[in-house]
């Protein structure tokens, strides 16, 4: 939702007759009303603080260690710490972009946009392997995206981490 409203409201503001625009920062009589730098740093906090808020709501379910295999509970565990990584590097990049350096990446990367998307769902599918009869079956299909979100999100913070040299 907020990678939605982050693109209406700079939208709506840039075609106001009194709006100056400096890149990603819009400004309205000289106060700055909208910065898509702070919009694309809020949203990726965002989806870090959902990521693991719905990593930990699946480990605290009910039923969750007698029916989800151990592997898919590691994958689960791994995720945690990439989420800090990705936060601690984005944190980092979005600072470094308003001390005026150039060298970092802050946009994100269609690999970490794959990476959250697969999360989500991989979630939600453990929630309903827990909620059914047919654990085993949809445990495989969570499992996988689960893999596909390490491997995604992995590759989104080594992306971030070379555009640094």
């Amino acid at each position: 939702m907020l990678d939605r409203l982050d693109g209406a409201v700079a939208g709506a503001l840039r075609k106001s007759s009194d709006v100056r625009v400096d890149g990603p920062r819009v400004y309205r009589k000289d106060h700055l009303v909208h910065c898509g730098e702070y919009g694309a740093y809020l949203d990726a906090m965002g989806d870090k603080a959902f990521g693991v808020t719905a990593l930990v709501a699946l480990a605290l379910q009910p039923g969750v260690v007698s029916t989800l295999p151990f592997w898919f509970l590691a994958i689960c565990a791994l995720k945690l710490p990439l989420h800090a990584a990705l936060a601690v590097t984005r944190t980092q990049d979005y600072r470094a972009k308003l001390a005026g350096k150039t060298n970092v990446m802050l946009p994100a990367v269609g690999c970490g946009k794959l990476a959250t998307c697969s999360e989500n769902f991989g979630c939600a599918v453990a929630s309903l392997a827990l909620a059914t009869d047919c654990a085993p079956a949809v445990t495989v299909v969570a499992g996988l995206l689960g893999v596909l979100s390490l491997d995604m999100a992995c590759r989104s913070l080594s992306h971030k981490l070379r555009a640094r040299c």
